[in-house]
């Protein structure tokens, strides 16, 4: 205690003070070992803001509320803590959050929280109308982003919509401040929420929206590179899976409660801003939540979202032409993001070429019709007009007219051959290809300049689509300059070629720096032709990638050959990644097995047999590292049934990876092949008890850890671009980011109910008879932790077995669904209602599930051909968000130093009585003053160890500044020899007297059997700060008997306030 007072020249000191008393907190159940007066201490620091060790403080006072909230109750840290969260600082925010939410998650300790005060106080200063002052944004911005904390957990969602969403339609309300700032503040928030990309730049993004286009689409035209179709795919192409989306899930529950508590309706106030920059952006917003809103939800919210009545009616008055534009121009670009929301969904397919639609094929038709009819004049023209034949200096030709050559007549046979032997046209253009030259291959690496490599990618198309323009690739001299430039890399070339003498053309730097990293770009469109194949070929380009992939120090040219190759065809690109894979050095094996996910995320829903096999070899990898990942990717690719049945009929031996091919093991479960491979195995009856026991549990912490990782504040790394190499920071997307994903993990049970074989053995343990019976008559004590487990485990693996359609017969069985549907909208646990509600998704994934929850008023939202997604909410839920308020239940210390049965003198009474005023600011500087003159006038009496052990009771029971407690403390002089220790010690012995303070009176009673280690929350006894404690010591005889030896101090140093 007094080692925590010190000023902060002894910080050291202090911090080995914190960490022992940390190491309390940490072991179990020894909460008990830290009393009141150091979690004062705690306080008095944690108040300080220019304290050094004050953050650690907060999060020591997090963990204890954690593990005895009355304990912080009692001292008045709930105070502390909900200060700190309004003021900052924000690298302490996210501790003091998930705190709160912890209490307020359970009926036993929420009572500490004041319903509709505590909580709320950040929302206040969106509401502060007037208030400009230094360091308002940023405070804004701070809570904020606390809000956003709150409304990503189920706790925090489900508090803030109590009393009919008040909360909620503040932070609405917010949106009609006069104040910009807090506007733009509250519409980055809703932006965040709903995990859309906030347009910094509203104005170029409504430009795009009129325009009809994907953003950044000025080369959209062209045939994107594998690498570029991969990156696509592999970040925002459609996914499927069998599991369910918890995020999306959660999105439709926050979608629903802010349309319900009026988001529509003032966004589109703001529509009618004079702000043109905040009009922007509410019209994008409107725009998202709506796409949203038709993607998540079931169709009986169409009319609540779609309608938009006050912004139709707007765009119909004549009354104000202003407005009318303005709603009218809403109108349209919403209906421009319906569309640019259909791209995105079917873009990264139909750009790879694997699902063109029909506009996109016509297209393409329309322009080899065009380059067909084109008569000569014109083709001449076109030509001229590139400054191609009439200028050398490639910045003066025009880009964009060669690349509607390149994509239109040159795709016709006489053009081709004309602009090949009649003009210099192409030569120029492949010159400036050519590595020789010199010209592309130094340009710097922008991505701007990435449309030379797209125009490239273009013409290497053309050219291989026309026996002319092979012949032509075949003879010049451009395929040979590259092979000539990557042997200078290769030690088997170089003997031939020699060492360069200048760096090599794809040395690292310029790799990084220049565009030159292009050319494996290019080489991966020849990769996409048979013919373009054949080139390299005899080029001995392919040679050259064989030697190069055992470079262990350019592993970035290893990334950049595997990342432009395609894969779709049997042949030297999948033998290299097979290679590669098994490089001797693990962090290129690591890579290759990484990308093969790519791969097979970009091949949709096709067979990848080939991929199978290959991920199959690195499940053997000696790197553990090497083997999670190719599990995870296998994992992943068995979504598709066919890869499934292919891996389970290689039969591949999973007993060596230990707990690491469980996932892969529970895959086989859902097929009958799988089911009796996994039989022969001795698997599935072991693995079946393992769950039962233990590992029920251990799913339910891992997915609430990933959900709470998925939904957190924390931005995901940007992503890098395996075509420009640079990092994607974004600057403004109309588009919605696509959500973070997470899918539940297989659960044995749900994968066991998949076979007939599985139901039946799931019979015959009778595992499920004891679930039903658990959910129908569980009685349990909502302040354990370890039964909420319980029961979390049991929704989750009864949620997984109803998934499947004939897992679903075993809860109508037993007519289990009622129960969780109870669970879901009557749970005093907030987070169990979080549980319940993500199972009851798991139901309704089947349609008999989906059509009993609709008689429990559940709805489902349905996709093409009524295939259930699982997404399922409430037909009214205010009901489910409802949460009953509470009695607010403080605690307050009790102590009276005055009572006559303490035997103290005047002085005493007078000393203790002016410490006791120095909790009050106004009397404090009298006191002082005169405690200074009492020390001086009668020294004696602060030397007195019965005294200080007095005001050490005081300083336990209230409130001080350390400001108070330092003065305090740096009055006694108390020595700590041998007699003090023993003096200090005797209330806690077990034959000593004790003083025990009961409201209103001090008594001194005989503690029964020498119980030292009583809990604090049984009321306010007192405890002796300075024993020490001797757990394995049941009575002082046993100190007598010489069993335990108590510590000798010797006072050898003297310092300010003690003798040490």
């Amino acid at each position: 205690l007094r080692t925590l007072m010190r000023d902060q020249k002894f910080d050291p000191e202090r911090e080995q003070a914190l960490k022992l008393t940390r190491g309390l907190i940490s072991c179990a159940n020894k909460t008990s070992f830290i009393k009141p007066g150091i979690v004062r201490a705690l306080i008095a620091i944690a108040e300080q803001p220019d304290d050094r060790i004050r953050l650690v403080c907060l999060e020591t006072l997090c963990e204890l509320m954690i593990q005895n909230v009355e304990l912080v109750v009692s001292c008045g840290g709930v105070r502390v803590v909900l200060q700190a969260l309004m003021d900052g600082p924000k690298e302490i925010i996210d501790p003091l959050v998930m705190t709160l939410l912890y209490i307020v998650d359970k009926p036993q300790s929420r009572v500490f929280i004041r319903p509709a005060v505590d909580l709320e106080m950040v929302i206040s200063s969106f509401t502060d109308t007037y208030t400009l002052a230094q360091g308002y944004e940023e405070r804004l911005k701070s809570h904020a982003r606390i809000v956003s904390t709150y409304l990503k957990s189920w706790t925090g969602l489900i508090y803030l919509s109590m009393d009919s969403k008040k909360a909620i339609k503040s932070i609405i309300l917010s949106l009609k401040s006069p104040l910009k700032e807090t506007k733009k503040i509250v519409l980055e928030m809703l932006f965040d929420l709903f995990r859309f990309k906030y347009p910094k730049n509203p104005a170029r993004a409504m430009k795009e929206l009129n325009q009809s286009k994907p953003p950044y689409s000025t080369f959209s035209r062209i045939p994107l590179t594998p690498a570029v179709e991969v990156y696509i795919q592999s970040t925002g192409g459609p996914k499927t899976s069998n599991g369910l989306d918890l995020v999306e899930h959660h999105l439709a529950i926050l979608l629903i409660l802010f349309v319900d508590a009026g988001l529509i309706e003032i966004l589109i106030e703001l529509i009618e801003s004079e702000s043109k920059s905040t009009s922007e952006v509410a019209t994008i917003l409107v725009a998202q939540v709506l796409q949203l809103g038709n993607r998540l939800l079931p169709g009986s919210y169409g009319p609540k979202i779609q309608a938009l009545p006050r912004l139709f009616k707007m765009a119909a008055s004549f009354g104000d032409e202003k407005l009318r534009h303005v709603a009218t121009d809403a109108l349209s670009q919403i209906d421009n993001m319906r569309r640019l929301d259909q791209h995105s969904v079917n873009g990264a397919a139909d750009r790879s070429g694997k699902l063109k639609n029909r506009e996109q094929r016509q297209v393409e038709q329309a322009k080899i019709r065009v380059g067909k009819q084109i008569d000569d004049l014109q083709f001449r023209n076109m030509l001229n007009d590139t400054q191609v034949l009439s200028e050398k200096e490639y910045t003066k030709w025009n880009w964009e007219l060669i690349l509607e050559l390149i994509q239109g007549p040159l795709l016709n046979a006489k053009r081709l051959e004309e602009a090949i032997k009649g003009t210099k046209f192409l030569k120029r253009l492949i010159c400036f290809y050519r590595p020789s030259y010199q010209l592309f291959s130094n340009i710097p690496k922008t991505e701007k300049n990435m449309q030379y490599v797209d125009i490239g990618c273009a013409l290497m198309s053309t050219l291989l689509a026309n026996p002319e323009g092979v012949r032509y690739l075949s003879e010049n001299k451009f395929l040979r300059q590259i092979r000539e430039c990557l042997s200078q890399l290769d030690p088997v070339s170089s003997a031939v070629y020699g060492s360069p003498e200048e760096e090599p053309m794809f040395s690292r730097e310029r790799m990084e720096a220049t565009l030159t990293s292009g050319y494996f770009t290019l080489l991966g469109t020849l990769c996409q032709h048979s013919e373009g194949v054949w080139l390299m070929e005899q080029f001995k380009i392919f040679s050259l990638y064989y030697h190069l992939s055992e470079l262990r120090s350019r592993d970035d040219l290893i990334r950049a050959i595997i990342g432009n190759m395609d894969y779709s065809m049997d042949g030297h690109p999948r033998i290299i990644l097979s290679k590669i894979m098994t490089s001797a050095y693990k962090h290129i094996r690591l890579f290759a097995t990484k990308y093969l996910q790519t791969i097979i995320r970009a091949s949709g829903n096709e067979f990848n047999e080939w991929a199978i096999r290959l991920l199959i070899t690195q499940l053997y990898d000696p790197s553990v590292e090497v083997c999670e990942m190719a599990v995870k990717v296998l994992d992943e690719a068995c979504k598709n049934q066919q890869n499934l049945e292919s891996l389970v009929r290689l039969r591949p031996s999973l007993e060596h990876l230990g707990d690491i091919g469980n996932p892969l093991l529970l895959r086989f479960l859902s097929t009958s092949t799988g089911f009796r491979y996994l039989l022969e195995l001795d698997y599935i009856e072991s693995e079946m008890e393992d769950w039962f026991e233990r590992r029920n549990k251990n799913y339910v912490i891992h997915l609430e850890l990933a959900l709470s990782k998925a939904l957190s504040n924390d931005p995901a790394p940007p992503v890098q671009s395996p075509t420009t190499g640079k990092f994607d920071s974004g600057d403004v997307d109309p588009e919605p980011d696509p959500p973070a994903v997470l899918l539940t993990p297989p659960h044995f049970y749900g994968g066991l109910t998949r076979t007939k074989e599985g139901c039946d053995l799931l019979r015959k343990k009778g595992h499920f008879k004891h679930f039903a019976e658990f959910l129908r008559t569980y009685s349990i004590d909502f302040g354990d932790k370890h039964a909420i487990l319980e029961l979390k485990s049991i929704l989750w693996a009864v949620g997984h077995i109803g998934s499947t359609k004939i897992g679903l017969r075993f809860l109508e069985e037993e007519d289990v669904i009622k129960n969780i549907v109870d669970i879901a909208e009557n749970s005093p646990v907030l987070s169990l209602r979080g549980t319940g509600y993500y199972v009851l998704g798991l139901i309704s994934r089947s349609s008999q599930g989906a059509d009993i929850l609709e008689e429990f008023g559940w709805q489902t939202a349905n996709i093409a051909l009524g295939t259930s997604r699982g997404l399922c909410v409430p037909e009214d839920p205010s009901k489910f968000l409802m949460l009953p308020p509470w009695k607010f239940q403080g605690k307050q210390s009790q102590y009276d130093p005055f009572n006559p049965e303490l035997n103290l003198d005047k002085t005493e009474v007078e000393i203790l009585r002016n410490i006791g005023n120095l909790s009050n600011h106004i009397l404090a500087n009298s006191s002082s003053r005169v405690l200074t003159k009492l020390k001086h006038d009668q020294p004696e009496y602060f030397t007195r160890s019965s005294l200080f052990y007095e005001v050490v009771r005081i300083l336990s029971h209230y409130h001080f500044r350390i400001t108070a407690r330092r003065f305090v403390i740096d009055l006694f002089d108390v020595e700590l020899n041998v007699d003090t220790l023993e003096l200090l010690d005797r209330p806690a012995d077990s034959n000593s007297e004790m003083v025990q303070i009961v409201p209103g009176k001090l008594t001194v009673t005989v503690p029964v059997n020498g119980k030292r280690d009583a809990d604090p929350t049984e009321g306010p006894k007192l405890q002796n700060i300075n024993s020490v404690w001797k757990e394995d010591v049941s009575s002082p005889k046993a100190v007598d008997s010489g069993q335990f030896k108590k510590q000798t101090l010797v006072p050898t140093v003297v310092v300010k306030g003690f003798l040490v």
